[in-house]
């Protein structure tokens, strides 16, 4: 059941299994739909499943590298995958480094620290937002105007 009620039916290629912020997740690809990502599933939605006989063969090059996927999703949202480019001037940078397994410094302006990295954009967001007033998003333009625009959003609700 998806959080609108609704409920999809889908024939599902297993990848991997992830736990994150108190749920288990099924990353996966949808049988006969070609996507350039695997899909997330969070497993206690399923109302039932049927394991079937079904084998698939992925060469070992083409392995679903987990750990690789989970150093760029954040709170298990996907969207795309982006080249990141920020300032930050919060108390931790070990944080930053923390949250973010991808970024590295790649200058310094005064008292704020630039990082890079590379992860996937809707969550990454979420997080980005959490930063409060101690960051400034400086790449890709499309996140740095969507968040400007979720900041407006925000604000109307203190008007």
């Amino acid at each position: 059941i998806r959080q609108d009620g609704k409920i999809k039916q889908r024939k599902l290629k297993p990848l991997g299994l992830a736990f994150n912020e108190y749920y288990f997740y099924l990353i996966a690809e949808i049988c006969g739909l070609e996507t350039e990502h695997p899909a997330i599933f969070r497993i206690d939605r399923f109302q039932t499943y049927t394991i079937t006989r079904e084998k698939f063969f992925v060469p070992y090059r083409d392995k679903f590298q987990e750990g690789e996927y989970r150093k760029r999703i954040h709170f298990m949202y996907q969207g795309e995958l982006i080249h990141l480019q920020f300032k930050f001037w919060g108390d931790s940078l070990d944080a930053v480094l923390d949250r973010i397994p991808t970024a590295y410094i790649v200058g310094k302006e005064g008292r704020k620290t630039i990082f890079e990295a590379e992860v996937y954009d809707k969550g990454i967001e979420m997080w980005l937002l959490s930063q409060r007033e101690f960051l400034e998003v400086l790449k890709p333009q499309s996140l740095r105007e969507s968040m400007r625009n979720t900041i407006k959003k925000i604000l109307e609700n203190y008007n």
